[in-house]
């Protein structure tokens, strides 16, 4: 497979086992997003693309700090993208994109901070559970959406690997100096 774009469930639970996609470590039982992204690695041959909670990028958790510090070392991981709260309709988290790319050639990140770049939009929601005042009521949400023109300065930034003010050239040295947290705004 020659890449791929997934949003998998946040923060799941998983029966860890062993296998070779689980390197250098396996994702902890109470949290499976490692996991997730291990299997994707063994799976493409060039790139793919991870919306996660923004928690995946500094998670104190050893399994979960051994298999970040791997993917730099390694070179897997090209680029981090912060996004703003309130992508989604359904919850405030905030969230990022990982891009992992197995054919780059150095072990720099491009790390942007694009959590004000959105714009915000109002959406409608029809009540779908509960009794007829809810299901009969229409609510309102405001969630933050990226432009056609956003999304296209963010991908020319990832893969040319120079960008706007909003970005910056990781070294993997400044990452190990930063204990291998990966938020752009450190």
């Amino acid at each position: 497979m020659s890449g791929l774009i997934s949003n998998p469930p946040y923060n799941i639970k998983w029966e860890p086992y062993e296998d070779k996609r689980f390197i250098p470590e396996l994702a902890p039982e109470s949290n499976a997003n490692y996991a997730f992204i291990q299997t994707a690695l063994a799976e493409i041959d060039h790139q793919a693309v991870f919306l996660l909670p923004m928690s995946v990028l500094s998670s104190h958790n050893k399994k979960e700090k051994e298999i970040r510090k791997w993917l730099l070392k390694e070179g897997y991981i090209q680029g981090v993208i912060a996004l703003p709260e309130r992508m989604f309709e359904s919850t405030p988290i905030s969230v990022c994109l990982l891009v992992l790319n197995k054919k780059k050639k150095t072990t720099d990140v491009m790390m942007i901070d694009a959590r004000k770049m959105a714009d915000k939009e109002e959406r409608y929601q029809k009540g779908q559970y509960g009794s007829r005042s809810h299901t009969n009521r229409t609510y309102e949400k405001k969630v933050n959406v990226l432009s056609d023109k956003t999304i296209e300065t963010l991908v020319q930034c990832i893969n040319t690997g120079t960008c706007i003010k909003i970005s910056r050239l990781v070294s993997l040295e400044m990452i190990e100096k930063e204990d291998w947290q990966l938020a752009p705004s450190r």
